[in-house]
């Protein structure tokens, strides 16, 4: 009875954690497709605006900015007017 308990104890706590670990593996899996994704997204980004730079076209490139940094950067400074 003894040798039960004490083999039984480890077994008991050992499946617990498993149980407890196979959500966070799973939600780890999910996190690194998200910044795959991610990667993929901004390297796409970066393309166009390179691409937009080389043709010279940086009217284009301001239309692509984030609307935070039209804030700061503003369209007319890239169409070359002088500022008011």
């Amino acid at each position: 009875m003894r040798m039960r308990r004490r083999v039984a104890l480890p077994v008991g706590i050992l499946l617990l954690l498993a149980a407890l670990a196979a959500p966070l593996s799973a939600r780890g899996a999910q996190d690194a497709q998200a910044d795959l994704r991610d990667r993929a997204l901004a390297a796409a980004a970066a393309q166009n605006l390179f691409g937009l730079a080389a043709q010279g076209n940086y009217i284009g490139m301001v239309d692509e900015l984030h609307p935070d940094a039209m804030a700061v950067f503003p369209r007319a400074a890239a169409a070359g007017e002088p500022a008011r």
